[in-house]
């Protein structure tokens, strides 16, 4: 840090490094930064040491905060093994490699191991910002990362595993997890509660709709971030918890006891960045699902969110697909983003008293993604915080009776009930009624005039918006907003804004389509000038005068 003109240095204090073991395969290290603020300047170097099949040998030279010298500096034995990878600018300031024979000190023997030597180093490298609407910085961030191939060779047992194939990772997956196969006797001591939990059900989908619902209602995920599991599944039913792959890998093994086709899947998620699905590359990935195949169609199940429908993952794990995990026959499941749709509905009626009082109610219908966003928000706080955030105060209208129906079942959309009260609207001359009671968007989610990135959306949107409006007694329409409707790029996107006025109410249809959900950074100017519009469009308001008031 600098003070009063001089350098002091903070020294790290080894009684404040605490080790945590994440799971049975990875152990970390944490540890307090003394003195650190705002302007200082620290150095940090650390060892990797590992021989799991997923240890990440990759490195980052961009951060969220800018760096003046980040080095890695790597030594490998078996270099021909790995394959170098560059992301992002691949001008060093410092780039070398250099063989090294390394002398075993054993006095029983001398072994001459050829190893290779590796030093990157970048200077002055520039914060990675992010902005709305980016899945992952890792996709972005200047990196080096080496890629390898792993196997396993035990001639007398007839086991030769690499993982140059997709067949040949999950051959090495399951040997080194204990999970030969999900189909044999090991795993019969779940048979009685099976039997009991699928009896009376006639059909393969029923069935692994309640093993799934039971799985996903009785199980805690405690690490969503690691796609091998901590423990033997066993372990993880007796606990009924575990890490995301436990109780997924859990879930596939139940399905093939009632005779359901059903793979593990791995990916990389949203969050995590981009995973190579060509062919294996360990340390790309993150996550794991369970495909199953029911009536010729892939079944996607991830029972380790408790807000996961039946049937449905949540947009994280859409980032291109997942590959099925089989010794004989493994295959690609695409994972898009475009094949995701939230429709949203919202409901508004408004009516109006003898004495010209308006009021009214409003229902929202939420699609699966809203729901789950919902669920996911009063989870984290309460019901009452999030009416408070999800209903702002307005000059006019005032909530209140807030309800919200099938709040516990993921398996089913939520509806959101409200009832309005347009405060002093008898008593004014004039009312300025802004006709969009709610919008899905307040604001512009893109703010800048330029962007950097690709603007990546987790789904399609199809927002529609109704609205029945009383026209009070006593009162005429002396203004009111005009039918409109903008196009994004073609088709693209759309909004479409329709009002007409009868003898005594106003009816207003609104519909805002977005078709896609990546948007290049040329396609950028277009999308935020059709929410400027929509904004825009939105906040008009109707005008209505008393008809005994003067103009």
């Amino acid at each position: 840090n600098l003070e009063n003109g001089e350098i002091h240095r903070n020294y790290l204090d080894l009684v404040t490094v605490y080790s945590v073991k994440e799971n049975r395969n990875l152990m970390s290290k944490k540890f307090v930064m003394p003195a650190l603020k705002e302007g200082s300047v620290f150095d940090i170097e650390y060892t990797i040491r590992s021989a799991s099949i997923a240890t990440k040998i990759d490195w980052n030279f961009q951060t969220a905060y800018p760096c003046l010298w980040s080095e890695y500096d790597l030594t490998l034995a078996n270099p021909h093994r790995y394959t170098i990878k560059y992301q992002g600018d691949t001008s060093f300031y410092i780039h070398t490699t250099e063989l090294v024979d390394h002398v075993s000190q054993e006095r029983s023997y001398h072994e001459k191991l050829a190893m290779a030597h590796y030093r990157w180093v970048k200077i002055n490298e520039p914060a990675i910002v992010s902005e709305p609407y980016v899945g992952s910085l890792n996709n972005y961030a200047d990196r080096v990362s080496l890629q390898s191939e792993w196997y396993v060779i035990i001639p007398r047992a007839g086991i030769d595993f690499s993982s140059s194939t997709w067949e040949g990772f999950s051959n090495l997956f399951f040997y080194y997890n204990g999970m030969e196969g999900f189909g044999n006797e090991k795993y019969h001591w779940m048979k009685k509660d099976l039997e009991d939990l699928t009896a009376g059900l006639k059909t393969k989908n029923d069935m692994a709709k309640d093993i799934y619902g039971w799985v996903r209602d009785h199980f805690t995920c405690l690490n969503t971030q690691y796609y091998l599991p901590s423990q033997d599944l066993k372990e993880t039913y007796v606990k009924k918890s575990g890490d995301v792959a436990d109780i997924n890998l859990l879930l596939t093994a139940m399905l093939h006891q009632v005779h359901i086709d059903a793979d593990p899947a791995i990916l990389s998620t949203v969050a995590n960045g981009y995973g190579n699905l060509t062919y294996p590359v360990v340390t790309d990935y993150n996550y794991i699902i369970c495909v199953a195949q029911i009536d010729g169609k892939d079944l996607l199940l991830d029972a380790s969110q408790p807000l996961n429908p039946y049937g449905k993952l949540q947009p994280d794990c859409y980032n291109g697909g997942a590959v099925t995990l089989n010794a004989n026959h493994c295959r690609l499941v695409r994972l898009l983003p475009d094949s995701l749709c939230d429709l949203n509905r919202t409901d508004v009626i408004v009516t109006s008293d003898e004495k010209g009082i308006l009021n009214g109610s409003l229902t929202i219908h939420c699609g699966n993604e809203s729901s789950r966003s919902i669920r996911e928000e009063i989870k984290k706080t309460s019901t009452k915080e999030f009416f408070t955030n999800f209903f702002p105060s307005r000059q006019m209208v005032s909530f209140s009776n807030e309800e919200l129906d099938e709040l516990g079942n993921p398996d089913i959309p939520l509806t959101v009930h409200c009832d309005m009260d347009f405060k002093d609207s008898v008593n004014a001359d004039i009312i300025y009624l802004n006709p969009v009671i709610l919008s899905q968007f307040e604001k512009n989610p893109f703010p800048s005039e330029k962007r950097k990135y690709i603007v990546e959306m987790p789904y399609r949107m199809d927002n529609i918006y109704l609205l029945t409006l009383d026209i009070p007694n006593g009162y005429r329409v002396e203004e009111m907003p005009s039918s409109s409707l903008i196009h994004l790029n073609g088709n693209e996107g759309s909004f479409e804004y329709i009002i007409e006025k009868n003898v005594n109410t106003i009816q207003l249809q609104i519909r805002m389509k977005l078709n896609k959900t990546f948007f290049t950074t040329e396609e950028y100017v277009a999308l935020r000038d059709f929410f400027i519009d929509i904004i825009k469009k939105e906040n008009e308001h109707i005008v209505l005068r008393k008809l005994n008031s003067s103009r």
